[in-house]
């Protein structure tokens, strides 16, 4: 039935159809019996969206109004959203070829799946959008009755032509006629002129009686027939010349009925474009509402994140004031370190100075015979063992300060007891 408006029309006309669905439609059940109401919504939308107006008992408008008297529109979409929510649905989906372990798991295959996914939103659109498909009809009724006037005017301009061209060809053919009659009546009219003329010749030519007498009465005679074929072709173009001017009056009545009809469907076609355009002016002004309202809440969100932003520009500018507050700290500190280390250099080098001369002058005492006792050694070892343990002591302040913690590290620790400092506050 989807698709095939011819199909719907034979289903609609059975009195009992369309019952029988809505009575399924709004019951309740199990699973099985759920899937079995939603595919009858399903089968209303479809009488719905191939509906051609043709059962007059069932229109669009008509199923519509009778879905949400008897069943109401949201337990319709519910219904028919309980197909989706099936196991059955959801495995024929999945698999384009049937498997099944027990006949009753076939019940839906993959076609109808996706049929019923490609129709679902369509058929919950058009049932729940009463007021639109009404203004579709309205506006499709108002199409085709100026469609019909249109065709009428059209037939009518399309006789008035054939008559128009039927009376310029006879006009044409009279007027023809009329030259012919005209050029005739001239030839006569010479004639008429050359016989008067031999005729006034013979008279003045005759001064004494003339025996031809036969002649005379016999161009007397000629020249009463052409007269008298003058007043016929005189006659004759008058009339032909009385039929001209009523064809050309009837021609000028049939072009004035042909400009009054031309106005006519011009006006009602300027009257329907009038109620579409009203119609386009409607939705226009109720789309421009929506988004008027839609700007307003925009504005109000953009608002409240510029005030978010604004504190948060203001967070960041407290972190880089003590950012740079302890940049300083650390700079001074790397600058103690500097000193620090160059005056361990100094004392460094003062004491290898120190241990050079204590054993320069040690071996200068036993170069001149002077003894140096075991205790002045041990002492001395003593102090060797001492200083070379302050050596090592001074060594690892030596790494210390010639290593000191790199930059990056102190900064980061700086960072971590800054945001310890922060999260309270922010908090």
């Amino acid at each position: 039935m989807n698709n095939c408006s011819v199909a719907v029309q034979y289903f609609l006309d059975d009195p009992a159809s369309v019952p029988f669905l809505l009575g399924l439609a709004g019951e309740n059940g199990n699973e099985l019996e759920s899937l079995i109401f939603g595919i009858c919504c399903l089968l209303l939308g479809i009488c719905i969206l191939n509906n051609d107006g043709s059962v007059a008992q069932y229109t669009k408008e008509t199923l519509i109004e009778l879905i949400i008297a008897r069943i109401g529109i949201e337990r319709f979409c519910d219904t028919l959203s309980s197909v989706t929510q099936s196991d059955f649905y959801s495995k024929a989906l999945q698999r384009p070829q049937p498997i099944a372990e027990v006949p009753e798991h076939l019940l839906l295959d993959h076609s109808f799946v996706k049929l019923f996914k490609s129709l679902e939103d369509t058929v919950v659109h058009v049932v729940s959008h009463l007021d639109e498909i009404k203004k579709e009809e309205e506006t499709k009724a108002a199409i085709e009755a100026h469609d019909a006037i249109v065709d009428q005017y059209k037939t009518l301009i399309r006789e008035q032509d054939e008559k128009l061209n039927q009376a310029t060809s006879k006009c044409q053919e009279l007027e023809s006629e009329l030259n012919s009659t005209k050029s005739q009546l001239i030839s006569k009219e010479a004639q008429v002129q050359q016989l008067k003329d031999q005729y006034n010749l013979l008279k003045l030519t005759s001064a004494a009686p003339s025996n031809d007498d036969n002649g005379e009465s016999t161009t007397t005679q000629q020249i009463e027939t052409l007269i008298n074929e003058k007043y016929v072709c005189e006659a004759e173009l008058a009339s032909k010349s009385q039929m001209i001017k009523d064809l050309q009056d009837e021609v000028n009545q049939l072009k004035n009925k042909q400009s009054e009809a031309s106005f006519d469907s011009a006006n009602d076609a300027l009257m329907a474009e009038k109620v579409a355009m009203q119609n386009n002016l409607t939705q226009a002004l109720e789309k421009i509402s929506i988004h008027e309202k839609t700007i307003s809440n925009h504005e109000l969100e953009n608002k409240e994140l510029s005030q978010k932003c604004k504190q948060l520009e203001d967070k960041i500018s407290d972190f880089e004031n003590t950012c740079a507050n302890y940049s300083t700290k650390i700079k001074e500190v790397v600058d103690d370190n500097t000193s620090i280390k160059k005056e361990q250099d100094d004392l460094f080098v003062l004491l290898s100075d120190q241990e050079i001369k204590i054993k320069e002058y040690k071996v200068k005492l036993r170069e001149h015979g002077e003894e140096v006792s075991s205790d002045e050694d041990d002492d001395f070892d003593d102090e060797e063992d001492d200083e070379g343990e302050d050596s090592n002591d001074d060594e690892e302040e030596h790494d210390q300060v010639e290593n000191p913690p790199s930059e990056n590290a102190i900064t980061e620790k700086m960072n971590s007891v800054q945001l310890d400092d922060v999260q309270p506050g922010s908090t």
